[in-house]
């Protein structure tokens, strides 16, 4: 084992005689995720002012049930601009001062994204309500758009909560003399139980019976924002920059394994009387402390920032280890593909520059499509963000993570062996 350390740290010394790697290691790698967690909400903590949703408004029957219909969805979402009727002296609407919308412009609206959705409220809107008929109210939204998504949401509760009060007008007379034997005198007094009726189930709709207790295990909204923001943009920055830097210290393995064949230090290493097994794993192990010491710069540099990484630090370190076990395996094994110089420089960088986004460690995987989720764990960066996540924004532990270890782990080892059971010497 002797000559196992003995190449470890023969090769950690050429590591660092390198200004280059010094230089990203120390200086470039922090100053990203720095730059990196500042634009995803450090300081700002999203966006600085509340999302305004356009939605354009077309009301041909101009009744006191459809100006309610406007109040409520107003209501259930505070961020819905109706435009025309919203629309203030600084355009929010983007209607260039115009006062009033047709089907026409609303349509050219959607299109350009001017708009996000239209609602068309029919005409006699209010009296079909009234006499028991239904009544379609004409949604239109840009299929590209994914906010429009939230908006018919919107819409679909405030029509759940009309048709709800309706039904109960229409029903609640004959159930009140079926049930009690009672009849209404007159039309006049069977009216003004149907309103009462309605005022009624209109009251209940509109409050919150159904409590739902939600705590968030960040604090985003007290005094001391300004840390809890930046728990949020470096809690991604932070673990994604230094798991793709980990691959730029790792990958260049290939090159000097391609240039030690080359010049034929590994053929005079391989006449002395240590296993073979001895040279190449304290080379690649030398790889491996080179990793964990990347690792160990990034979130040094958060820690002084007073970012927390959750209690388990255990489960931390094993998930750092997991990781660069994994590509130190993939390394071995591609340097047994790779045939020159250029080579595994290029497969280092198109490694590096697919495997981090693929994996989220550049943009969190939650926000995109679900296809590229599934694709993204083909990456072993995947698997590592995930369990980070766990630990920074869930409060997980050991056995939250666990799993990802174990398939990291498992990555190493298929990749290791396969790298030790083809490798050349000569």
């Amino acid at each position: 084992m002797q000559t196992f350390f003995n190449v470890a740290r023969t090769e950690l010394r050429l590591i660092f005689q390198s200004r280059a790697q010094l230089v990203n290691m120390f200086v470039i790698s922090p100053i990203l995720a720095l730059v990196v967690g500042l634009g995803t909400g450090a300081i700002t903590g999203g966006f600085s002012e509340t999302p305004r949703l356009r939605v354009d408004w077309i009301d041909r029957d101009q009744s006191d049930l459809s100006t309610a219909f406007a109040a409520q969805l107003r209501t259930a979402n505070s961020n819905l601009v109706l435009c025309p009727i919203d629309n203030d002296e600084d355009d929010v609407c983007r209607l260039d001062n115009r006062d009033t919308l047709d089907e026409d412009l609303a349509r050219e609206r959607l299109i350009d994204g001017d708009s996000l959705a239209l609602i068309i409220v029919p005409d006699g809107f209010e009296s079909d309500l009234l006499d028991g008929r239904s009544v379609s109210v004409t949604y239109r939204s840009n299929a590209d758009l994914t906010a429009s998504d939230h908006i018919l949401e919107t819409v679909q509760a405030v029509t759940q909560q009309i048709s709800g009060s309706f039904v109960a007008v229409a029903v609640a007379p004959d159930a009140v003399e079926s049930a009690e034997g009672f009849e209404f005198p007159d039309n006049a007094s069977r009216q003004r139980y149907q309103e009462n009726v309605y005022d009624v189930a209109t009251e209940l709709w509109a409050q919150d019976l159904v409590q739902v207790s939600f705590e968030q295990t960040i604090d985003v909204g007290d005094e001391d924002s300004q840390v809890s923001t930046a728990q949020i943009g470096f809690g991604q920055s932070i673990p994604g920059m230094s798991t793709m830097y980990v691959m730029f210290s790792i990958f260049p393995a290939m090159t000097a394994l391609i240039l030690e064949r080359e010049n034929w230090t590994l053929q005079r290493l391989v006449m002395t009387p240590a296993p073979r097994w001895h040279l190449v794993g304290g080379k690649i192990a030398a790889r491996f402390v080179t990793g964990m010491i990347q690792y160990g710069i990034l979130f040094g540099v958060a820690a002084l920032l007073g970012i927390s990484f959750g209690g388990d630090v255990l489960a931390l370190v094993l998930v750092m280890m997991g990781f660069v076990f994994a590509i130190c395996g993939l390394t071995l094994a591609l340097a047994t593909l790779v045939r020159s110089e250029g080579q595994a420089n290029g497969i280092s960088l198109l490694l590096t520059l697919t495997l981090a986004p693929l994996g989220g460690a550049w943009w969190p995987l939650d926000i995109t499509p679900q296809f590229m989720q599934v694709i993204g764990r083909i990456s072993p960066v995947a698997w590592a963000m995930d369990a980070f996540q766990a630990l920074i924004f869930e409060q997980g532990g050991l056995l939250t993570v666990l799993p990802s270890v174990l398939i990291l782990t498992a990555i190493g080892l298929v990749f290791t062996i396969i790298g030790a059971s083809r490798f050349s010497y000569e």
